[in-house]
């Protein structure tokens, strides 16, 4: 196996292979190449001695990535962008919306300020109920401190990069100008000067079709879309060009599990967003194909291979 790390987050990388070294995993099963442009990860992806190419990030790369890998016909297993949506069913909201605020500013505030391909940032909510949400979001947007990672009390830290965050707050603006509220946030904080920050953001994007809701923002930001009933709903969750992972959120099991199954992703979960190591992870659309993890990943990296014995 060869590990190739981005170029913007090489450390965990390193400290993997350093504890494989420590375990006394013998020399050439893993192998860790860091670098600073792409020549290794085109490398990987076009030389005929490699079997599978497995990538995570973004779905424009993974398009390369594909294409890269394409002359040698080596599989890929491709887990890319994603627009996941959190899908509150009436009756998540009857005892108040304090659920579907917790799930929100934690699942994407407190999720690597929002840095991470499954993040549930397209909140719907019965139409009724969105402006409700709206205020109630927003008003625990500014409970999240924004700062130092390394400070215990800090629950969004910086973006990866200046060009990350240019990048977030272009969508944000493209998003008010089709229409978009921005309820708070749409900023950098003011008194941080150093480190990629954005504040936390709350869009207002009652319009399915809004970048807010057709984008991954890939950074603290959620927008709001209401629907009128199940069905819309339904259609408003699947209308994106993603498909990687989502959410209903319900007091009815059996009307959540059979929600779950009409929405086109990899991965719905019902009340809780939980995954684990064996099981697995993959989009649909525009989020890729294959899956990782689990069972049905080890088979991922398998090969099929038929004997035929004839007795003489």
């Amino acid at each position: 196996m060869v590990l190739r790390p981005s170029p913007l987050t090489p450390l965990e990388a390193l400290v993997f292979g350093e504890a494989a070294d420590e375990a006394g995993l013998p020399p050439g099963v893993l192998n860790v190449v860091a670098e600073t442009g792409n020549a290794g990860a085109v490398e990987l992806t076009t030389n005929p001695g490699v079997d599978v190419i497995s990538f995570t990030g973004s779905t424009a790369v993974g398009r390369s990535v594909a294409a890269q890998a394409a002359p040698t016909l080596k599989r890929c297993i491709l887990e890319l962008g994603g627009k996941s949506a959190a899908l509150h069913l009436p009756d998540s909201l009857e005892r108040g919306v304090d659920g579907a605020v917790g799930a929100a500013l934690f699942g994407v505030f407190g999720a690597h300020a929002g840095q991470g391909c499954a993040v549930q940032a397209r909140i719907l909510v019965p139409e009724a109920r969105r402006a409700e949400v709206v205020e109630a979001l927003a008003a625990g947007a500014a409970t999240f401190p924004v700062g130092d990672p390394a400070d215990a009390a800090t629950l969004v830290g910086p973006l990866i990069s200046e060009a990350q965050r240019t990048r977030v707050d272009d969508l944000v603006q493209r998003s008010v100008a089709a229409g978009a509220r921005c309820v708070t946030g749409g900023r950098t904080p003011p008194d941080l000067t150093r480190g990629w920050f954005y504040a936390p953001t709350v869009l207002d994007a009652p319009d399915p079709a809004n970048p807010a809701n057709q984008h991954e923002f890939f950074g603290p930001v959620v927008s709001v879309c209401g629907y009128e009933d199940l069905d819309d709903a339904v259609r408003i969750a699947n209308g994106t060009e993603f498909g990687l992972s989502g959410g209903i959120y319900t007091r009815d099991l059996t009307l959540g599990l059979a929600t779950a199954e009409r929405i086109r992703s990899g991965t719905v979960q019902v009340n809780g967003a939980w995954a684990a190591g064996y099981t697995p992870m993959g989009g649909v659309k525009q989020s890729g194909y294959g899956r990782e993890r689990g069972v049905a990943g080890i088979r991922e990296l398998q090969e099929l291979k038929h004997i035929v014995v004839t007795s003489r």
